[in-house]
């Protein structure tokens, strides 16, 4: 009798992981309220199914952040992982940059934009801002960090003086600490997330550390000298 429950236990679990891989993921904007959801896609995300009355814009009612989908505006669809690369998807090429005894190293990468950690091959922690980082055109690695890096699918590009050039109607706003003070910048929630977009200071921009947000608040706060460009997609 066991044994019988064990087998349907597991069928019901593969169908279940088949079907969620199928039909994707489903985000639901209640009472026209924003919110997100965990989606792990390495790839952009596409809108399969629109299931409500209320119309699903991408970048109106609708856009994505890496790793998640936010909606807003009643909207509620289900969505998927799209595919390819090149512009608006995740660069081909990844890099292994690794911090040999411990010490400071960079690798040019030629990636424009964010960047992100993909895995971390090391046993040291690879902590952004504190053990590794963006440089011009590569990656930067710190006490014993080494990681496997790739750029991130976020829309924007970055200008000729190597800051992020927002042609593409992304929100992005720029937030500093100045002589080290906490200080707290607003934030159009209706855009998603914050994330960083390009550290402008000398100063690391770590999460919870010395930047982070108050999405009852509305703001975004910065402190410990971080300075840095702010976007959502």
């Amino acid at each position: 009798m066991r044994i019988w429950m064990v087998l349907l236990l597991a069928v019901a679990c593969g169908w279940s992981a088949d079907a969620a891989a199928q039909y994707g993921v489903t985000c639901e904007s209640r009472d026209g309220g924003y919110r997100e959801c965990y989606t792990g896609f390495r790839y952009p995300p596409v809108l399969v199914r629109q299931i409500s009355n209320s119309t699903c814009i991408e970048g109106r009612s609708w856009g994505h952040r890496p790793g998640a989908v936010w909606v807003s505006r009643g909207c509620r669809g289900v969505f998927d992982e799209g595919g390819g690369t090149g512009a608006g998807g995740w660069g081909s090429d990844e890099v292994v940059c690794e911090s040999r005894d411990g010490r400071y190293r960079e690798c040019q990468t030629g990636f424009r934009g964010p960047v992100q950690l993909v895995e971390q091959l090391s046993s040291s922690s690879c902590v952004e801002g504190r053990s590794w980082g963006r440089t011009r055109g590569g990656v930067w690695v710190d006490r014993g960090c080494r990681g496997r890096f790739s750029s991130y699918y976020g829309g924007g590009d970055y200008d000729g003086g190597g800051h992020w050039d927002d042609d593409d109607g992304g929100y992005t706003i720029e937030c500093e600490s100045r002589d080290n003070r906490h200080r707290t910048c607003s934030w159009d929630w209706n855009a998603g997330t914050p994330y960083i977009v390009d550290q402008l200071s000398s100063s690391p921009c770590v999460r919870g550390r010395s930047w982070g947000y108050d999405r009852n608040q509305g703001v975004l706060w910065v402190d410990q000298g971080c300075r840095a460009v702010f976007g959502s997609r």
